[in-house]
Order: structure tokens, then sequence, then C-alpha cells
């Protein structure tokens, strides 16, 4: 069912569904405004909002058939973490020897 909503969401795209932009047909006219009965507001200075990056994880699997029989007989799940400025500050590697979605081993290093 998820794999049939992205299809018709690719579809929407591709056939040029316009969205929120509206339609272009039409030009966009702003209301007329009315002047406040009261003194505006005190304008705030805007100043540039700065952008943290946050803290990542990325994962890599390895999948071993060794009898090449199509189906996996050993997986390794490597998860490297890393800080907001991007750091590495850690990786896991965990182990599924039978490949049954069993973790068997795992290991981890911390790099603070």
């Amino acid at each position: 069912m998820r794999i049939f909503g992205l299809v018709v969401l690719a579809l929407l795209a591709l056939s040029g569904c316009s969205g929120a932009q509206g339609n272009r047909e039409l030009p966009y006219t702003a209301a007329p405004q009315s002047s406040p009965s009261s003194s505006p507001l005190p304008s705030i200075p805007s100043q540039p909002t700065p952008v943290v990056p946050a803290p990542t994880q990325k994962t890599r699997v390895t999948e071993r058939d060794v009898d090449a029989d199509g189906i996996a007989d050993y997986r390794v799940f490597v998860t490297e973490s890393f800080d907001a400025e991007g750091n590495l500050v850690a990786v896991t590697r965990e182990r599924d020897f039978e490949a049954d979605g069993v973790i068997d081993a795992r290991e981890t290093t911390n790099f603070r």
C-alpha cells in the first residue's frame, strides 16, 4: 500500500500538479489594506538565525551469501554517530552470524 501511495505522488508530480502554487492563469491580487486605528508596533530588527546542524547517524549493511543460494548467510551493521559539528563520536558494529535477524555480537567504540 505504501508503494502505491508513492507511485500516485510521483505521477501527480510528473503530471504538473501545481499544488499550493494555485492557478497560474489568474493573477493574485492582494486584499486592500485598512489603516490601523492605533499606532503601529515598533519594528524588531531581524537577525539571522544561526543554523546548528543536528547530530546524525549513518548505517552500512554488509551481507554475505557464502553458498550463493540468494539468501544472506551473514550480516554486519556498522553505525557511525556524528556530533553537531560533524565529528565522528561513536562506531557500533553489530553481527548477525546466521542472518536470522538476531544480533549475535555487538562492539561499540566511543571517541569522546
